[in-house]
């Protein structure tokens, strides 16, 4: 008997010792899952700030992945008191590796579960390309499909956001659209100082029951009020005071001017997307059909369309980045004088613009991009003046890519005559 009594005490001993802190967890009804990717030369790493800016509460649960350069990968919880509570080593991972995003969702609602997930990866974007790039694994990223495939395999999020630059694009949401509800990405500049953490705590926290829809409109509204069109006077006088140099420290006025506040954020609605793409396709294929008739006012309105990732207004016109505001560039199609010659192309281009009107659920541009609408399309300038950027090279990799938009538009065929 007492040696049935020693056993019974050392397996409740033993169990005691087992982490059960989420075993009896309730769900929530979110989830915030942050992927980390600081893993690159002179990184900022967002995670104080995360901690600093938002919780876990009644509402929400908040899980970090960190990785650093040369770091191991740590998985965090950020308590209720803003406390980093250290839950597990996963030792040197590719961050660049859908594996590994797949393994944290999955881990995220296993551990943590909640009725909705919102899903932030931090990186470099690389717009239609994918985003993350982990420099100690290779420089290998996730590519669109790869994310894709993360999402697929975990069961997808409810909301997915990239904080980094150049992913507001087309081609990417759509690639994720049967996966989130919502997509938030920039076309143009996008980091973490950028993005209003606190606030989006404390949406999701006191908005919890409200719908995706809601919040993400609501999340935008907070980077308008963090990042106001003009940006702010303190903008400014970090600029100035940035070089150390005060003979020539009057030259940074002069930059601000030349090199605006910048930034931009939209949040897409990804069930609407069906619409916008068959509407591109529409527009592609009467371009395409007849595109000698075009060709003059095609190029006249690529060359002033709102363009990524160069937002100097006062460079020379012939470096372009190689993204477009879509809405932005078949609007300067549509020009009244030429009404009469583009008479078949008119409903093609209403119905693009009408599609962006229902799929945008808000967006936000600084001054630096007045003319942006939410949503960037690849189109490289062939004109491009910037040899670091090789136009054919690009769009054959994005002929080449797979991805559903190019698959099922005639976008890339148009791009073919355009860059001919």
């Amino acid at each position: 008997m007492k040696k049935i009594v020693i056993l019974m005490v050392s397996v409740f001993l033993i169990a005691s010792l087992i982490p059960t802190v989420n075993a009896e967890e309730p769900t929530k009804e979110w989830t915030f899952i942050f992927y980390d990717d600081a893993d690159f030369y002179r990184a900022g790493d967002p995670l104080d700030l995360i901690s600093q800016d938002m919780r876990s509460s009644s509402h929400v649960n908040v899980l970090v992945l960190q990785d650093g350069e040369n770091t191991p990968v740590k998985l965090w919880y950020i308590d209720s008191n803003h406390n980093k509570i250290l839950l597990d080593e996963w030792g040197e991972l590719n961050m660049g590796s859908y594996t590994t995003l797949r393994d944290f969702i999955m881990y995220c609602k296993s551990n943590y579960p909640a009725n909705r997930y919102m899903l932030v990866l931090y990186d470099h974007g690389l717009a239609w390309k994918g985003a993350c790039i982990d420099v100690t694994s290779g420089n290998d990223f996730l590519t669109m499909k790869e994310i894709r495939r993360a999402l697929s395999e975990s069961g997808g999020v409810n909301i997915i956001g990239f904080c980094g630059c150049l992913m507001g694009c087309i081609e990417s949401a759509y690639e994720l659209r049967n996966y989130t509800e919502v997509y938030i990405g920039s076309e143009e500049m996008n980091g973490y100082g950028v993005w209003p953490f606190d606030k989006i705590s404390f949406i999701l926290e006191n908005y919890h029951d409200a719908s995706t829809y809601t919040i993400a409109d609501k999340i935008i509204d907070a980077f308008k009020t963090k990042n106001p069109r003009f940006g702010t006077f303190r903008d400014m006088l970090l600029r100035l005071i940035s070089i150390e140099a005060s003979l020539i420290r009057y030259h940074r006025i002069f930059l601000y001017l030349l090199y605006p506040p910048h930034v931009t954020i939209s949040a897409i609605r990804t069930d609407k997307l069906d619409a916008l793409i068959s509407a591109v396709d529409s527009l592609s294929i009467e371009l395409v059909n007849n595109y000698t008739k075009y060709r003059f006012l095609i190029d006249r309105a690529r060359s002033r369309a709102e363009d990524y990732p160069i937002p100097m207004r006062l460079f020379p016109p012939a470096i372009k980045g190689h993204q477009v505001d879509l809405y932005n560039f078949v609007d300067r199609l549509n020009k009244p004088a030429l009404r009469i010659m583009i008479r078949n192309l008119q409903p093609a281009i209403g119905n693009v613009k009408q599609c962006i009107g229902e799929v945008v659920i808000n967006e936000h541009h600084q001054i630096g991009h007045a003319r942006s609408h939410g949503i960037s399309i690849f189109f490289p300038y062939k004109r491009s003046a910037n040899r670091l950027y090789n136009v054919i090279d690009e769009y054959q990799m994005y002929r080449d890519s797979g991805l559903d938009f190019v698959n099922d538009t005639h976008w890339d065929e148009f791009l073919q005559l355009y860059l001919q």
